[in-house]
């Protein structure tokens, strides 16, 4: 949005006025990036969810636009990882060329994968985890190909990646102010994963969100009469225990980052769930 100096300013000024002033500006600042963050990451969600849909993006995400600003890239390749499990490059282009941010998930060495496609790209740095590359607009789409092919003979299957959990919450916890809590322990990524709550709790009603997708209500029982959140579960529907009909006769613990889920302009209480484990019928 501006530049680091400002910060370097406020902490060196003896000025009490200064000080104040550069607060405010960067504060100003503050908020207008994270507009600007969340209206990029509503149209990266938008297009990648409708690209799943249609069978792309099958082992990682590279999408590019000349709207976006190249300085919340990264933040939002890091939640298009988290939300979509996949390796993900956003890319905010510009008239002769684009910059963009890639984020690894699962392990998965990207600056090799970068290495592989490199032929379409302007220039590349970084390491395995985080990245960042720079290329023409019209070697988008070829990059997208050869980067996703790279990708898929890389070791790492994130259906046999351990889940590493925090520790366990109740519904009750998971209100609007300890989520914004929550908030404030990121950014998350390598060396600072995000934190895994698991939660037990009756799916009170789901439905299926094209074709991959599950959206749940849970609640503190089945009948529900007590407290309910929602959740999502992306890629949940290809569990068979899950998207029948007897999940509404359960109870299990669901394992999730609890979160505020921002989405045009809204933010819900929700939890991101990464599996579940059926106890029993109630």
């Amino acid at each position: 949005m501006s530049h680091a100096n400002l910060a370097c300013e406020l902490l060196c000024t003896e000025d009490s006025q200064k000080a104040t002033n550069l607060a405010q500006e960067l504060e100003r600042l503050n908020q207008e990036r994270t507009q600007v963050q969340n209206r990029v990451w509503d149209e990266v969600r938008e297009r990648v969810e409708k690209g799943i849909s249609e069978g792309k993006f099958t082992h990682s995400i590279v999408v590019a636009d000349p709207s976006w600003h190249e300085g919340v890239v990264g933040i939002v390749a890091s939640r298009a990882t988290e939300t979509f499990n996949r390796p993900a490059a956003i890319i905010a282009l510009r008239d002769e060329f684009g910059k963009g941010s890639v984020r690894s998930y699962g392990g998965k060495d990207i600056l090799s994968a970068l290495r592989e496609s490199s032929q379409y790209l302007l220039g590349f740095g970084g390491h395995k985890h985080a990245a960042g590359l720079s290329i023409k607009p019209d070697h988008v789409d070829a990059f997208a190909e050869a980067f996703d092919t790279a990708l898929a003979s890389k070791d790492a299957d994130p259906d046999l990646l351990p889940l590493f959990v925090e520790g366990e919450c109740s519904i009750e916890n998971l209100d609007f102010k300890t989520l914004a809590e929550l908030e404030r322990l990121g950014p998350f990524g390598p060396g600072n994963p995000e934190p895994v709550f698991t939660v037990r709790a009756a799916a009170l009603s789901h439905r299926i969100l094209k074709g991959r997708h599950i959206k749940l209500s849970l609640g503190n029982d089945v009948v529900g009469r007590g407290l309910a959140i929602e959740g999502i579960w992306f890629y949940g529907a290809e569990r068979e225990d899950v998207t029948s009909k007897k999940l509404l006769e359960i109870e299990a613990e669901w394992a999730g980052v609890p979160e505020l889920n921002r989405f045009r302009g809204k933010a819900t209480p929700t939890l991101r769930i990464k599996d579940c484990r059926l106890i029993h019928h109630c």
